[in-house]
């Protein structure tokens, strides 16, 4: 595999504070992937992304997880959603690493889910409701770890994106 240098979202926001550019940044190349392979990228999360001198890279696609998606629901739509999902469900990380790191993650998952539907013209509810479906199968799941992390942190944290996302979406539409 090659080494992409570059930084994490996380570690790039506690270094910058240009969370909206970073936002586009993100949406443009997961927007450049669909066009090129036609598909979602399936692994969608902070961890794959990678933040470079001359743009944000995309590291390790995979086809969406056992988790599954819906037929012919948009790429973009599996993307985004996964991508809420994952910042909801790691909110006890980004707490523990530091509060304000915390908001700054929560914030970039509303901007992005925001600018991804935004851009796309994706529906901002399908996207919540892919979130959703990924917390409930973590929620059901059979590590008692993942249950706790959904019920006492993942939920909270997907309620309180989900009012922002909804505020964002409304807020930008024509």
């Amino acid at each position: 595999m090659e080494y992409i240098p570059g930084l994490s979202p996380a570690v790039y926001l506690r270094r910058r504070s240009a969370r909206a550019g970073l936002a586009a940044d993100i949406v443009a190349a997961l927007q450049a992937y669909h066009t090129a392979l036609g598909c979602a990228f399936g692994d969608f999360h902070p961890e794959n992304v990678t933040v470079r001198r001359n743009g944000v890279s995309l590291l390790d696609p995979g086809f969406p997880d056992q988790h599954g998606r819906a037929e012919r629901e948009p790429p973009m739509v599996t993307d985004l959603g996964l991508w809420v999902h994952a910042i909801a469900s790691n909110v006890v990380t980004y707490v523990v690493r530091g509060p304000r790191g915390a908001l700054r993650m929560l914030s970039l998952a509303v901007d992005v889910a925001a600018c991804g539907c935004r851009e796309a013209g994706a529906d901002p509810a399908q996207v919540l409701e892919v979130a959703d479906r990924h917390m409930n199968d973590l929620r059901e799941s059979q590590w008692p770890r993942d249950r706790v992390t959904a019920l006492v942190a993942g939920r909270p944290a997907l309620w309180w994106l989900k009012r922002r996302i909804r505020r964002a979406a409304v807020s930008t539409s024509p």
